[in-house]
């Protein structure tokens, strides 16, 4: 974590967070490493100027949130696909299930929920889960295949045709007393089929930019007004360095079908949903193309710096 203000004056506060390493000899290295990429990215932050909104293609990179962001729309979409007794009635059921043998994303990866899995890359899994919370057998699934919904999270309270649970109820906690079982997700993997090289996806994004005779294009490394991104020009490849630019990846899942390729680049990334944690573990993706803006025009709460006289 590290709060600093940058050059136009905007106090600025960058956090990441990872899973550590199993073995203890191995941690030194990984935060090492983990630090020094940190660092390198609150410079760069530092120094970056305050970007325009933007429609075109967009490169995600693996350890970025707008790479976690674009693929946890499909885990939000599929928690809760049973209708659930609360404090208002009856929830109205999850619509997204009606989308089963049906394309929901593109076929350049394939989803697969694994909570059986302990440990991947040398690292615990905190979201393993042997069984559910409602004592079922927790099942592997194959969430998306080709592109087409295949399988969906279930619980005991079964839905129409469906014969017995998978085991993926986790309890909610309705105000720290009242407790229900909740389809949800766990160690979640966003396997591309023909993963490319770093230097081949940027290839691939300057190709899609000249295509829609755009200047320049966009290599996001975190998402959000105070986020990084890196302006990249179709004319010689050159950088800079930009922040200000968030997207709209939370509100709909369209952005999943327009993904044309994918990264060797696997990141886990885990994210705290109520009680319970869920990994997901996704590489780099290059989107067709996407609308950044600038969410806020708030004046920064310092002057610009200026250079010395």
């Amino acid at each position: 974590r590290a709060t600093f203000r940058n050059q136009d004056g905007y106090s600025i506060t960058h956090t990441r967070g990872f899973v550590l390493p199993q073995q203890e000899q191995d941690i030194a290295a990984f935060v090492q490493e983990k630090s020094d990429k940190f660092l390198k990215r609150v410079a760069q932050m530092r120094v970056a100027q305050k970007a325009e909104p933007y429609s075109g293609p967009v490169l995600f990179t693996g350890d970025s949130f707008g790479s976690q962001k674009l693929v946890a729309v499909l885990l939000d979409f599929l928690t809760g696909t049973k209708p659930i007794m609360s404090e208002a009635g009856w929830e109205a059921p999850n619509p997204f299930v009606q989308k089963l043998n049906k394309r929901v994303m593109s076929a350049t990866l394939d989803v697969f929920d694994r909570p059986q899995l302990r440990e991947y890359a040398g690292r615990l899994l905190p979201s393993f889960m042997p069984v559910d919370d409602e004592g079922v057998w927790a099942e592997d699934l194959h969430i998306v295949e080709n592109g087409k919904l295949k399988d969906i999270p279930t619980v005991r309270s079964l839905r129409k045709g469906q014969k017995q649970s998978n085991g993926h109820g986790r309890l909610v906690f309705v105000r720290g007393y009242n407790g229900y079982p909740v389809s949800q997700l766990s160690s979640v993997f966003f396997e591309p089929k023909s993963p490319l090289t770093r230097a081949e996806l940027e290839a691939k994004l300057l190709e899609l930019c000249r295509e829609q005779e755009l200047e320049y294009c966009y290599i996001v490394y975190a998402d959000g007004f105070y986020g990084l991104a890196e302006r990249i020009y179709t004319a010689d490849g050159h950088k800079e360095p930009v922040y200000g630019l968030a997207s709209e990846l939370d509100k709909n899942a369209h952005h999943l079908r327009d993904i044309v390729a994918a990264g060797d680049d696997m990141e886990i990334n885990l994210f705290e949903v109520g009680s319970t944690a869920q990994v997901i573990v996704s590489p780099s993706l290059l989107v067709r193309e996407i609308d950044l803006m600038t969410p806020t025009d708030n004046p920064p709460d310092r002057k610009p710096f200026v250079p010395h006289p």
